[in-house]
């Protein structure tokens, strides 16, 4: 994705949907922040009902909420930036964290991870090129006790190469690889009490538990009117957070024009009410440009999902080209009503975060 591609008339119009999904009723509220430079992408946001353990001028305005975000449009931006808010409406600029990377997830344990006194890992992408994407190692971890200052960075490996997350293989045998290529990490869930070694019996007992992008050569995805190349949600596992374990030998999540209502191109997930819940942001590609749609999806068990809405809500740019580049999901804590963040095109040259709710 160049800038070029959203110097034009980026203005992106969230169509709501009443009674979209599930009983559900989703509001959009509009633009809520743009950073000074205009760009923001690929954003992470995490909530702690205690505020991060932190104070301000008065109680409630210690964060709530806090957002990592990349400082620009994918594969261009190289750098993570840090932002927070009150009320996951309003926000600021904090700082400018690691110097290298894009597309963060972040996990916030107030309790630790089990050793040392981080309370804060963070994944993130180094990945800019083709072959880049090809490789796991391209997917780094580091961690923080405080959320702003970060340790080096550790390449991800892969647990098992016989089963990798992803599968760089050329040429015929490429036709049945779905797992090609990733463009990063889409959601981590931590457990505290989860196994020392990583039990695929029980994937989501796991100590980490990965989302990630996966894109290949997806015959499925051609044969229900998409593109040969497909991108889907996939699983993994992991006892320390660097060695990784895929779940499966599919996608948990395949996204298809039939399936989904188009490629995915972002997505996170949140368990709220004993269940997981899922938020994508899809492709469709009409002649006249670039549609994407919020669709939903739900599971109880995190492995199996059942999609319930295509159309949460449709963005579009007025002049038909891209314009959202992220999408983030969290639990308002005092409520339970799902949150969404959406990084969408907001005027020449800009992306902002937008901002909706789905009450259930």
């Amino acid at each position: 994705m160049s800038r070029s591609a959203i110097v034009q008339g980026l203005a992106v119009a969230l169509c709501v949907l009443a009674n979209a999904c599930a009983g559900g009723e989703w509001t959009d509220f509009g633009a809520v922040w743009s950073p000074q430079n205009g760009m923001i992408s690929l954003q992470c946001v995490v909530v702690d009902m205690n505020r991060f353990g932190e104070t301000g001028s008065v109680p409630s305005a210690a964060p709530l909420y806090k957002m990592y975000y990349s400082n620009g449009v994918y594969p261009e931006c190289k750098q993570v930036h840090f932002a927070t808010s009150p009320d996951g409406v309003t926000w600021t600029f904090v700082a400018a964290l690691k110097n290298e990377g894009k597309k963060p997830a972040v996990v916030y344990s107030p309790q630790g991870f089990g050793e040392g006194n981080a309370k804060y890992k963070m994944w993130h992408t180094i990945a800019s090129t083709e072959e880049e994407r090809h490789h796991l190692s391209s997917v780094r971890v580091c961690e923080s006790a405080d959320g702003l200052t970060w340790s080096e960075s550790v390449d991800c490996v892969e647990g098992d190469p016989d089963r990798p997350l992803l599968e760089p293989r050329g040429g015929p045998e490429l036709s049945n690889v779905w797992n090609k290529g990733s463009y990063g990490v889409l959601r981590v869930l931590f457990n505290l009490d989860g196994p020392a070694a990583p039990d695929p019996a029980k994937p989501m007992a796991n100590r980490y538990v990965m989302y990630y992008n996966a894109y290949g050569m997806d015959p499925q995805s051609e044969a229900d009117g998409g593109p040969s190349v497909g991108a889907s949600v996939a699983l993994a596992i992991s006892a320390d957070g660097v060695t990784w374990y895929r779940v499966g030998d599919a996608p948990v999540l395949r996204c298809t024009p039939k399936t989904t209502g188009g490629m995915v191109s972002f997505a996170d997930v949140v368990k709220l009410d004993g269940k997981y819940l899922m938020c994508l942001l899809t492709d469709e590609r009409p002649t006249e440009g670039i549609i994407r749609r919020i669709a939903q999806a739900e599971s109880l068990d995190g492995v199996n999902w059942t999609v319930v809405s295509k159309d949460l809500a449709t963005l579009k740019t007025d002049d038909g080209s891209k314009g959202s580049y992220g999408l983030s999901l969290a639990a308002e804590p005092a409520t339970g009503t799902l949150q969404v963040w959406v990084s969408a095109g907001d005027g020449p040259g800009k992306l902002a975060i937008k901002y909706g709710r789905l009450e259930q």
